[in-house]
């Protein structure tokens, strides 16, 4: 079983659901480029969807992976 993307573009094929399912962990995709939601300082990740999402996995006591 594999999870879809449905872009405006078409259909994009993403990795199998046993690849994102890790005890302890939330997956997150994402295209770091939409400053200021999003976006690269160097190789580490920044912005507003970061923050929040990096708080999401706190309370909910994952650790965040960003893909």
């Amino acid at each position: 079983m594999s999870l879809s993307a449905v872009s405006g573009m078409g259909v994009a094929s993403a990795a199998p659901i046993s690849t994102l399912l890790t005890p302890g962990s939330l997956t997150i995709g994402t295209d770091p480029t939409y400053p200021p939601f999003i976006f690269l300082k160097g190789e580490t990740l920044g912005g507003f969807e970061v923050e929040v999402m990096n708080e999401v996995a706190r309370r909910l006591d994952l650790k965040p992976v960003w893909t």
